[in-house]
């Protein structure tokens, strides 16, 4: 007959083998005693002590699977969002990838809450509990257009496509940018265009109904979006032109629908269209203006290797051109949660950090390897 320790260690064991991630106060629930909190606390410090676990934040912590250095032992951050909130369910970007339908890679996971937003950052990853938009979906925001996946054998709540449309429309900073958006739903199987219509009536917003239109118009035939459709959508644009994303400058206006939207998607064309642009390359005074600069090395990142020039230290017509040019022609891109601007040539990638033109004072660039799409893809964060 097993002794009262061994039964305790057995129930420990058995929780570890079930819970890849856990809070403390799960494992209080198999502690026992008189004093159970404190019994956990001491088995998940002997845990800890011991590279069985590692910690993540406070009264989180990770499994590490044998074989493994806790220090470097990454865990899944879909696994850490289920355990830092019950009640999660995954959205934006983290939705596209449960829905196989990411085209990129993102290091940021997010999910709704019901109760207090928080963020967990481990190595190169972090997990974000946004707030659940009750305001706009009431009790449904745990229901309406979200289904269940399976995960490394866990079932999580994940935000559906039609769901991920909108709300990618909606906050295209959580979901990696506009162009990732675009290019990630094109490859849904399907949508349901009555959910879509229970959505947006939801948010209430004309420039949702106007960016979901826009998207199907350039979808129609892979989702059945026919004229009439299109037509009931147009009937709930906005009646004055709007930015998107919000804050914008510039962009170029889809009459239609009274959106302003970034060149590159615009220009880019669709699926649906028979014409799809080339990239636009540096015209000859631009190429000769960046190849005659002196590029000054930013010593004060240099886990992030990159140069840059200062406005007033060269000809600030042809900076402004070049910044303008970068925005026009460049593409959507990702450095941790910020969404910025990036234009390539012949291997160098140019950026700004999106202030208005005449408040821009620094233009970087770096080499593509250098990128933080490309050590992400690769695993080699700083």
């Amino acid at each position: 007959m097993k002794t009262e320790r061994q039964q305790a260690l057995g129930a420990y064991q058995a929780f570890l083998n079930a819970h890849a991630v856990f809070k403390l106060e799960d494992l209080t629930a198999v502690a026992g005693g008189r004093d159970p909190r404190q019994r956990a606390r001491e088995r998940v410090k002997y845990y800890v002590e011991t590279g069985r676990v590692r910690r993540l934040a406070r009264e989180l912590y990770a499994v590490v699977p044998a074989g493994s250095k806790p220090e470097t032992f990454a865990p899944d951050p879909f696994l850490v969002g289920a355990a830092l909130r019950a009640d999660a369910v995954f959205s934006h970007h983290s939705a596209l990838e449960l829905l196989g339908a990411a085209h990129s890679d993102w290091n940021v996971c997010t999910a709704y809450t019901g109760e207090r937003p928080a963020s967990v950052r481990w190595g190169s990853h972090t997990a974000r509990m946004l707030a659940a938009p009750a305001r706009a979906l009431g009790d449904r925001w745990r229901s309406l257009g979200v289904r269940d996946v399976l995960r490394l054998g866990k079932t999580l709540r994940t935000t559906g496509p039609e769901r991920t449309l909108v709300e990618g429309f909606r906050q295209p900073r959580w979901v990696g940018g506009l162009a990732e958006l675009v290019e990630s739903a094109g490859g849904f199987a399907a949508l349901d265009l009555d959910l879509l219509r229970k959505l947006l009536t939801a948010y209430d917003q004309r420039s949702l109904w106007a960016a979901v239109g826009w998207f199907l118009e350039r979808h129609s035939k892979a989702f059945y979006a026919t004229s009439s459709v299109l037509d009931e959508f147009a009937k709930h644009r906005p009646k004055a032109k709007q930015y998107l994303p919000r804050g914008m400058r510039g962009g170029v206006l889809v009459p239609r629908w009274n959106l302003m939207l970034p060149p590159h998607l615009v220009h880019g064309g669709g699926p649906d269209s028979s014409v799809a642009s080339p990239p636009v390359k540096f015209p000859a005074e631009l190429r000769a203006f960046v190849n005659e600069q002196t590029w000054t090395f930013a010593k004060t990142m240099p886990e992030w290797p990159h140069e840059y020039i200062v406005r007033d230290r060269v000809d600030e017509e042809l900076f402004e051109r070049l910044v303008v040019h970068i925005r026009t022609h460049g593409h959507e891109g990702c450095f941790y949660e910020k969404v910025l601007i990036y234009f390539e040539e012949t291997g160098l990638v140019y950026w700004t950090m999106g202030a208005p033109l005449h408040e821009t004072t620094i233009i970087n660039r770096c080499t593509r390897d250098s990128t933080y799409e490309c050590r992400l893809r690769h695993g080699t964060l700083p």
